[in-house]
C-alpha cells in the first residue's frame, strides 16, 4: 500500500521537520468543553438591567417548559391511541 499523494509524503516531511517523531499525534474530534473560552459579560449591564434580563428569561424558559410537557403529552396520547388500535 502507497501514500495517496506526493503532497501526503511532502506534509509528514514538513512535519517531522516541526515536530520530530510527535508527527502521527492528530487530535480528532471536538475540542473538550474545558478548552472553551468562557463567555465575558456585559460589563456596562447595572444590577437592575440584569435582575430585568434574568427574570425575562426565566418566563421564557418557563413558558419552553410547559410547551413541551404538553408537548409530550399530546405524543404519549397519540401513541397510546394507535396502540390501542392495533
Amino acid at each position: 500500500m502507497g501514500l495517496l499523494s506526493y503532497g501526503m509524503l511532502q506534509n509528514w516531511i514538513k512535519k517531522y521537520k516541526e515536530n520530530g517523531y510527535n508527527i502521527v499525534e492528530r487530535k480528532r474530534g471536538r475540542s473538550p468543553t474545558i478548552m472553551k473560552k468562557p463567555k465575558v459579560l456585559n460589563k456596562t449591564e447595572t444590577i437592575e438591567e440584569e435582575v430585568e434580563r434574568l427574570k425575562k428569561e426565566n418566563l421564557y424558559l418557563k413558558a419552553e417548559l410547559e410547551y413541551v410537557g404538553k408537548l409530550r403529552a399530546v405524543v404519549q396520547a397519540r401513541k397510546n391511541r394507535q396502540q390501542k388500535k392495533k
